[in-house]
């Protein structure tokens, strides 16, 4: 982690725009904007120390880290965008890399624009066949980067020492660094060379502000080494200690170097024949002042070929970690992994051609700025994921890493966004609007499929439990009443079908913006019922009634019903409706009208039945209930299907259901949706058992009759499937 990271921190910025700043802002305000931006970037790692230490870290760095507080919407948005952002920062590196080779040699193969493409190119080719060789092999070639990246700074400052006899140059002299220690902001910005124009073109004079914009994307690559968390053995502790190593050592050889080059040489130098050199004017003066300057030349080559490289082996990782979650199905795909260490050769393939694709373009000005702030914006997030973990209050965050607050993760969140639009507002707009759409799609489409446990779920646990405990110590007022329903619904497949009308007309009066409720009852011995679920699931990874409820909720979600789904176990459906009267809901948030269909079978069910039917409409008005007897729901169905979509595709689907049981031979009171779609040989298992009724009654008879338990119970087996449709 720690190679990695200083590999991607230490970019070309160091070789040819450090005497620029400290011709500008001088050494003081030059060693400010490190500190500064030091200081944004070790905010962001404790942030991403603590997620990283509060359980197992698995592949796909920030975008796990992220997607595994916040949720899939954030995390998937932003998985995409950084592996865009690291995919097209290849080309960058390597088009930077490409025009300074261009420079150095001077000699024109084609002209400058194909030759930019050539050796961009090259360097590209050479770079992906050391991914596809291993990521063992791309370590040992990263630890060779930095090898030379370490001998180019000790040429560098050995020649400020031993060397002072060139033009500018004067060796570490005292005077010369006390005058050099105040900023010239009052200059004008001298001509950058086209690599440096992709970062911040400056036209007029210069700035703090503008120093702090040029030098903090060589404070960023902090997420190089949590890019690769699949790859390491111990990431809990790797990606913590390796990173915050990694920003102190860069930040302390910044400012040796910000000291030095700003002791050794003028601001500006006359060279004669109109040429001037020293800090403002020569881009290449760390090389011409170094002991051996081809030192610092393999050094610049080796600062943007790790950058690249860095980018080329992150991009494809975080692409594999999105496409295996199953966020984007239309990227699937690039979720194989290949060989012992699960190389993501597919991703490897898209991110070479997508910076193929941009090296070809040439042209990356514009891009530029917004892949800096798909980074920064990453950071972002990751503050913003600890904070919220911080502030959820979960049992679940215990994060071994203890050097963090919530203080400093609000800090790093607030730094972080101020320099997303303080570095381009467009560019950062531009970066939240499109992780804005990646959210709402992730939201609307594959977000219901995955459960994380994010922090979001924590807060909005807390402010429930705030508001329900505020709610609960306000006395009621008349003037803040509204409906909240109790809805008995059927059990069986049948019952279901035929209440669909109900649950559509229950949709239709959502004016009062009450709590709606929708009940099960199963008439059942509670121990007997017990029994059947531990000969099912011996571990007990359910809850009793857990199973049959959740195949409630997944029944009204098909009919976009918005409510809660709750499943009663008891001897009788009376005592069950009783119980939910008593207990459903919470608070103030309880049902206070109980809604059933109006019975039609008086004569074929007998004195008994119609005897619990009024029972129940009783016990109601006991517990102060008002009670709704809705009839006609079989023509309500009907008259709706023509007008709402929603009715019209379940009354289809019913249909379809209907035909292929039927076809099948199984009996329709006898099954659930989930058994009789995914188990349509099972009729022999499909026997009522002691206790259990088939609720046949009329089409227009809604009082909530019981169903099947053992059917039920089959949706356990799914219940990592919810959202599966199932007609």
């Amino acid at each position: 982690v720690l190679a990695r990271c200083l590999v991607q921190i230490w970019g070309v910025i160091i070789f040819l725009r450090l005497g620029w700043l400290v011709g500008y802002g001088g050494i003081g305000v030059v060693i400010g904007v490190v500190l500064l931006s030091s200081a944004i970037t070790t905010l962001t790692t404790l942030s991403l120390s603590a997620i990283s230490t509060n359980g197992r870290v698995q592949g796909g760095g920030a975008y796990f880290l992220i997607s595994r507080s916040l949720g899939p919407e954030l995390g998937g948005a932003i998985g995409v965008l950084f592996a865009a952002a690291n995919a097209v920062a290849i080309a960058l590196y390597l088009l930077g890399l490409a025009e300074t080779v261009v420079d150095q040699v001077g000699v024109p193969i084609i002209d400058r624009a194909w030759d930019l493409r050539i050796i961009a190119f090259i360097c590209l080719a050479v770079l992906t066949v050391l991914v596809f060789v291993g990521i063992s092999v791309v370590i040992k070639f990263q630890l060779a980067l930095l090898l030379l990246l370490l001998l180019a700074f000790a040429s560098f400052i050995a020649g400020v020492f031993l060397d002072p006899d060139r033009p500018g140059a004067d060796a570490a002299a005292v005077a010369l660094g006390t005058r050099n220690w105040q900023p010239a902001f009052d200059g004008q910005a001298a001509e950058f060379p086209e690599a440096a124009a992709k970062l911040l073109a400056v036209d007029g004079t210069v700035t703090f502000a503008t120093c702090l914009a040029i030098f903090f994307p060589a404070a960023t690559g902090i997420m190089a080494g949590a890019n690769i968390s699949g790859d390491l053995k111990s990431p809990r502790t790797a990606i913590p200690n390796g990173t915050l190593l990694s920003i102190g050592i860069s930040a302390l050889v910044y400012v040796v170097l910000v000291i030095l080059i700003g002791s050794s040489a003028e601001r500006t130098v006359d060279l004669g024949n109109g040429n001037f050199g020293g800090l403002l004017h020569d881009n290449g003066l760390m090389a011409k002042l170094a002991a051996e300057p081809w030192l610092v030349n393999l050094g610049i080559y080796a600062a943007t070929l790790s950058s690249a490289l860095a980018s080329l082996v992150g991009a494809p990782r975080i692409l594999q970690a999105v496409a295996k979650d199953n966020l984007f199905p239309f990227l699937r795909r690039f979720g194989n992994g290949y060989g012992g260490n699960d190389e993501p050769l597919e991703a490897y393939a898209l991110s070479v051609l997508v910076a193929a694709a941009c090296i070809a373009i040439g042209e990356l000005n514009l891009v530029a700025p917004l892949v800096t702030s798909l980074f920064l914006l990453s950071y972002f997030l990751v503050n913003y994921a600890c904070l919220a973990a911080e502030l959820s209050r979960s049992p679940g965050w215990r994060p071994s890493f203890r050097y963090y607050s919530k203080y400093s993760s609000a800090l790093g969140a607030a730094a972080c966004l101020g320099m997303l639009l303080f570095l381009d507002y467009l560019s950062g707009i531009v970066a939240v609007l499109i992780t804005g759409l990646l959210f709402l799609y992730v939201k609307h489409t594959t977000a219901a499929n995955v459960s994380w446990g994010s922090a979001s779920e924590g807060s909005a646990y807390m402010a429930a439990v705030r508001t329900l405990s505020a709610l609960q110590r306000t006395q009621r007022h008349v003037k803040n009443w509204r409906p909240q329903f109790l809805v008995l619904v059927g059990g069986t497949l049948d019952a279901r079908l035929r209440r669909a009308g109900l649950v559509h007309f229950m949709r239709h009066m959502g004016k009062g913006k009450g709590v709606t409720v929708y009940a099960r009852v199963l008439s059942d011995s509670f121990t007997a019922f017990c029994a059947r679920k531990a000969e099912l699931y011996p571990s007990g990874a359910y809850a009793a009634n857990e199973v049959p409820r959740r195949e409630l909720l997944r029944w009204l979600h098909r009919l976009r019903a918005a409510g809660f789904a709750q499943a009663v176990v008891s001897p009788s459906l009376r005592t069950g409706v009783q119980s939910l009267l008593q207990l459903g809901g919470l608070g103030q948030l309880r049902p206070n009208i109980a809604v059933l269909g109006a019975k039609t079978s008086w004569r074929t069910e007998g004195e008994a039945a119609a005897a619990e039917y009024v029972g129940m409409i009783g016990d109601a008005f006991d517990m102060d209930c008002g009670v709704a007897m809705v009839c006609g729901l079989r023509r309500y169905e009907d008259l709706t299907a023509e007008t709402d979509p929603v009715a019209r595709h379940a009354k289809a689907a019913a249909a379809k259901v209907r035909q292929r049981l039927e076809e099948a031979g199984i009996d329709l009171e006898l099954v659930s949706p989930v058994h009789a779609s995914r188990h349509p040989d099972s009729r022999a298992r499909a026997a009522p058992r002691r206790g259990e009724t088939s609720d046949d009654e009329d089409d227009d008879s809604d009082d909530g009759s019981p169903g099947r338990r053992d059917d039920d119970a089959d949706a356990a087996h799914h219940e990592g499937e919810d959202g599966e449709e199932e007609e």
